[in-house]
């Protein structure tokens, strides 16, 4: 689980980057898309994580915090291409 909590993380980022160096919108967007997706697989191993007792609620409080946070950045970044898709 901890392999796979890592993928997500640093499919995240990646994602991230490479949707904010692409040209057309709509190729930012889809990025942004698959960078929120592996925003919510991280939510959920840290929901399994909790739920099979290898951590705590407590102890993921900074990190599901983190997460929200990347995953409304996110949501702004899908909405704004979504409007320069429309004025085109």
């Amino acid at each position: 689980m901890t392999s796979q909590l890592r993928r997500a993380a640093t499919s995240v980022l990646a994602n991230f980057a490479e949707g904010f160096c692409r040209i057309s919108p709509n190729d930012k967007r889809h990025k942004y898309i698959i960078a929120r997706g592996e925003c919510a697989e991280i939510r959920a191993f840290l929901d399994m994580a909790i739920s099979v007792g290898l951590i705590t609620k407590q102890q993921t409080l900074h990190a599901s915090l983190l997460i929200d946070s990347v995953g409304k950045m996110l949501s702004g970044f899908i909405y704004s291409t979504e409007s320069i898709v429309r004025l085109t």
